[in-house]
């Protein structure tokens, strides 16, 4: 019986983080529960906190004006929680990482979410070395695990992906990112390889 209601907070708990009409409370509240449960190694949860990305918070006008609270503030959030969950750094790192090179399940075709996933990234190198030129470091290699997932002559539904990590990459001017970028000057697609001739651009 206690087995049965737990699940049923989780359950709720995860409804209610991925429904973007929910008020500020019940969102905060539903959140709280999900890390609590990642945490202690529930892989729904954590998947559900990442899922997290992929939507845009939608607040009611009048209750924004009451407590203040946007997409931006709850995606900074979300990076916090995940960051604070030092016990499963590996773990979220290996999720991360599955996420960079996926197409968004919940709302397939939109690029943010990616930006927010890259965030992520950063802070948790930072959080893991007090080194900034290590912290870099461990970013671009990982972007670099990233793009490599994606095949310049291959055309997909939705470049985003790879556009979004050529952009991120091209913010790192050294040889290994220029390297990295160059297979993409050919990509399939047309907004990749202008994408990837302004990264080059930059890190060259």
């Amino acid at each position: 019986m206690v087995f049965g209601l737990f699940k049923s907070k989780k359950d709720k708990a995860i409804a209610r983080a991925l429904d973007v009409h929910k008020d500020n409370v019940s969102r905060r509240t539903a959140l709280d529960l999900l890390e609590d449960l990642a945490n202690d190694g529930d892989k729904e949860a954590l998947e559900t906190l990442f899922k997290c990305f992929q939507l845009t918070v939608k607040h009611d006008k009048q209750e924004q004006s009451l407590t203040p609270y946007d997409d931006e503030q709850e995606k900074h959030s979300l990076i916090d929680r995940l960051v604070g969950l030092t016990k499963l750094r590996q773990t979220i790192l290996e999720t991360l990482r599955k996420e960079l090179r996926t197409q968004p399940s919940l709302y397939p075709g939109r690029r943010d979410g990616i930006v927010w996933l890259i965030e992520l990234l950063k802070e948790l190198a930072v959080s893991a070395t007090d080194d900034e030129d290590e912290a870099a470091d461990m970013v671009l290699d990982e972007l670099i695990r990233a793009l490599e997932n994606f095949d310049p002559e291959e055309t997909y539904r939705d470049p985003g992906r790879k556009i979004e990590i050529l952009r991120a990459i091209g913010r790192f001017p050294t040889e290994k990112s220029t390297k990295a970028i160059i297979p993409f000057l050919q990509d399939v697609d047309e907004s990749v390889r202008f994408r990837a001739v302004e990264s080059v651009a930059l890190a060259g």
